[in-house]
């Protein structure tokens, strides 16, 4: 799985000129599925993505999680975060999952990272709440990046 992760102070999604949902203050994560990925990868990029401290805390320094923060987390299904250009000025999609694995295990993940938020949040703190996008659907997201801060983290690496 590959992530983009944007620290955001609000962001919203629209389909078909419907706005779908809004958030405040939080991050926006891309996410990239491969055809090797399983539940267990997407556990793992979930335990990184809510334990991942990129929130500032009250010095102004990048220190909290989304799980001290409670900030608003939009989990958002993007294969072309696999995209391969290196043959050729056209992208080649072949090592994303295919469409039918790749929306079910979408599903699994956003289902068990709002799971995961709630079991893992400070019980005298908030919990995250854990958006998502349309899976396979032409969406239209809006980001307002703070900072900017974005980070990219690819589950090869952990």
């Amino acid at each position: 799985m590959r992530a983009i992760v944007q620290v955001t102070r609000k962001s919203a999604l629209t389909v078909e000129d419907k706005e779908l949902w809004s958030a405040g203050a939080g991050m926006v994560v891309l996410l990239g599925i491969a055809r090797e990925d399983t539940r267990e990868t997407a556990d793992k990029m979930i335990d990184k993505l809510l334990k991942l401290r990129i929130f500032p805390d009250e010095n102004g320094k990048i220190n909290l999680s989304a799980l001290q923060t409670g900030g608003e987390i939009a989990v958002i299904s993007n294969f072309t975060l696999y995209a391969n250009c290196a043959a050729s000025r056209r992208p080649d999609f072949a090592r994303a999952m295919g469409y039918q694995e790749a929306r079910e295990l979408y599903a699994y993940f956003l289902r068990t990272m709002e799971q995961s938020a709630r079991a893992w949040a400070d019980p005298a703190g908030p919990v995250p709440v854990i958006r998502g996008g349309v899976f396979g659907g032409d969406m239209l997201l809006e980001i307002h990046n703070d900072g900017p801060l974005t980070v990219i983290l690819d589950s090869a690496d952990f």
